[in-house]
């Protein structure tokens, strides 16, 4: 009797041995699962980070003075799309690590021989799963790989094939993912069509790029001026040249921004006043400033405080805000137009306020009939 009661105590506690191991085997995969989880996060959240550094400097700064297709989105939406796209890329990458890599999901069954032994070997035999990790690595390289080119070394013809790289390296991704966890092929979904819509954007802008700094081909128009000479459109809204100055008049000439403005003789005597134009952030940032440049008014004469009068003002913008502006990357004002071109040159774009006028004062006619002989002129 005593031996079977030893016998059957020592059964227990063996028991108890196997389920105390059980239960650690279990929560140790448990943390495996929760710890890869986290490394393949990281992993895909650090190719955002390293693009990064090279975005951010050039969002509003050489990025804002591209000219670009109309369904491009407004610059800060990329961000959160691209956090949300590594997220699931990272979540893409655990599934398929969890699964040890193994093929479990067969795309074809056929009798067809492989290419040669080193794609058998690739594809099913002992190099399968160091296939599909050097795979995932070779498109988060070539992830990164596109900001720096396009961003950093502003370059979108190189950009542009480098993302049809980028575009085939993840197709090939989720084919061999779709072997290992179809979730995880699933999850390369939106990755796929944003790169797509990506390469569009790419391309639009490398196709729109002789627009750049002014350099447009314009058309071979020519405008009859007053005094019998002609002009033909310049400058990058490809606008007439202003017409010769006539002898007679006034002449207002600005030498640090290199314009001229003629004037009839009623405004001999006129006054300038200085002041400075703000554009206003696009998107979620509101209100905020975030260009600004000066403007220069030219006040009639017979402007007092008991009557005002209106006055000429001229906004002054370099090509880069002036492009930025035309993409939307700011605004100025409430108005539903934005300023419109008096002349431009190679340094600076010289431009009207949207509805300057609203008020109608005594004068308005006559400064929009000054206004309308092109009087500025940009040297």
């Amino acid at each position: 009797m005593l031996l079977v009661g030893r016998g059957e105590r020592e059964k227990k506690m063996k028991d108890e041995r196997k389920r105390c191991v059980t239960v650690l085997v279990l929560k140790n995969m448990h943390l495996n699962k929760i710890s890869k989880l986290i490394i393949a996060l990281v992993i895909s959240e650090l190719a955002g980070i390293i693009g990064a550094i090279f975005t951010a400097p050039a969002i509003a700064t050489w990025y804002a003075t591209l000219a670009k297709p109309t369904l491009n989105p407004p610059s800060w939406v990329f961000g959160p799309v691209w956090t949300i796209l590594y997220a699931l890329i990272g979540i893409s990458l655990f599934l398929a690590w969890k699964n040890d890599w193994r093929v479990v999901n067969v795309l074809s069954v056929g009798s067809g021989k492989a290419w040669n032994k080193l794609s058998q070997r690739l594809w099913t035999g002992d190099l399968q799963k160091v296939n599909v990790i050097a795979l995932f690595w070779v498109q988060w390289a070539l992830n990164v790989a596109w900001s720096i080119l396009f961003f950093g070394f502003h370059a979108p013809g190189a950009a542009l094939f480098e993302i049809v790289v980028l575009w085939i390296s993840i197709v090939y991704v989720m084919i061999n993912f779709w072997r290992v966890s179809k979730a995880a092929a699933w999850l390369l979904v939106p990755y796929v069509l944003w790169v797509t819509f990506a390469g569009y954007l790419n391309f639009s802008i490398w196709y729109l790029s002789p627009a750049m700094n002014g350099s447009v081909a314009c058309t071979q128009e020519a405008k009859l001026c007053p005094d019998g000479s002609a002009v033909v459109r310049t400058g990058p809204d490809c606008a007439f040249a202003p017409c010769p100055l006539a002898a007679s008049g006034v002449v207002y000439t600005n030498a640090q921004y290199h314009f001229s403005f003629a004037l009839p003789d009623s405004w001999r005597g006129y006054a300038v006043v200085t002041s400075t134009w703000e554009g206003d952030a696009v998107g979620p940032s509101g209100d905020a400033p975030i260009a600004t440049g000066p403007m220069i008014s030219i006040r009639s004469p017979q402007w007092t405080v008991a009557r005002p009068l209106q006055d000429i003002p001229i906004m002054i913008f370099t090509p880069a805000q002036w492009i930025a502006l035309q993409n939307e990357t700011f605004h100025i004002g409430a108005a539903p137009i934005g300023p419109s071109v008096l002349a431009s040159s190679s340094a600076y774009v010289f431009a009207l306020p949207a509805r300057y006028n609203y008020a109608f004062l005594p004068n308005y006619q006559d400064v929009e009939d000054i206004l309308a002989g092109h009087p500025l002129r940009a040297f």
